[in-house]
């Protein structure tokens, strides 16, 4: 319980109410959650994370919310694999741009998977999958994405096949060039 408690707190601090859109390198955002949501996982199970990361300006985003619906994705990616036993678990992380100017993040897994009937269920809050879930991280990574004017999809091929999360966040009309400051 006291780590259920922790985790909250910590997803709580991430969670505080921010507006402030900086000028962010959207890769080095998704290193960090990847760096946080391993840590969270330790040593029960051996992943490859693949980086597909296609070079971007920086962008005007939320850098807080950004990372707190990572880190979910990630965290999730991470258990899932896990649970499942996969004997070589893979996180791919893809960023890429769209054409209607958003950056796109594809957090992809082969573990657990996800029912077909769970698809839009997931993003609900307090619905969980897990013995140990809470339901908190998926529904607050999916208000993130609406509070930063996107959206997050997930995709799946049924249990045992994995499953695909997809954040799209907008892109602000006038991108900040790389030079400048964080």
């Amino acid at each position: 319980l006291a780590g259920r408690v922790s985790e909250f707190a910590c997803s709580a601090a991430l969670a505080v109410r921010s507006e402030l859109r900086e000028p962010t390198d959207v890769a080095a955002q998704i290193e960090f959650a990847l760096s946080i949501a391993a840590r969270s996982i330790g040593e029960r199970c051996t992943v490859e994370v693949v980086r597909e990361f296609a070079t971007l300006e920086r962008v005007r985003v939320d850098k807080h919310k950004l990372v707190q619906a990572l880190v979910n994705l990630f965290k999730n990616a991470y258990e899932s694999i896990d649970e499942a036993r996969v004997e070589r678990g893979r996180i791919v992380a893809r960023l890429t741009a769209t054409s209607d100017g958003r950056v796109r993040i594809e957090v992809i897994d082969n573990g657990m998977g996800i029912a077909a009937e769970n698809l839009t269920r997931v993003f609900q809050h307090g619905f969980t999958t897990k013995s140990n879930g809470h339901g908190f991280g998926l529904h607050s990574s999916a208000n993130s994405a609406v509070e930063m004017g996107g959206h997050l999809s997930a995709a799946s091929d049924g249990p045992g096949r994995g499953a695909t999360f997809v954040l799209e966040i907008p892109v602000d009309s006038a991108p900040v060039a790389l030079s400048e400051s964080p």
